[in-house]
């Protein structure tokens, strides 16, 4: 897995500043973040993936949703925003 969130930031690093990065890449990176431990950095992901999914992508979006309450949940902070995010997502995509 070290290997893989090497070649993730090596991607990132590639991609021309002001371009938009893949939603899926986001929530692709933002897991294997969360494995690795840096939460801190799996969220800002998230946060990107969830403003940048379309409309369409509701089982992506809710994912990325739960991911992100999940880690506010763990760390004990952003409680009232988790619970919102978990009820949005169940709105865009029951689980």
């Amino acid at each position: 897995k070290a290997g893989a969130g090497r070649l993730f930031r090596e991607v990132e690093m590639m991609i021309p500043d002001g371009s938009e990065i893949e939603p899926g890449f986001l929530l692709e990176s933002a897991r294997l973040l969360i494995d690795q431990g840096n939460t801190k950095d799996a969220e800002q992901q998230l946060k990107a993936a969830i403003r940048t999914f379309p409309k369409t992508s509701k089982t992506e979006t809710a994912e990325s949703m739960r991911l992100l309450a999940k880690i506010w949940i763990k760390e004990e902070r952003n409680q009232d925003a988790a619970q919102a995010l978990i009820q949005r997502a169940e709105a865009l995509k029951p689980d």
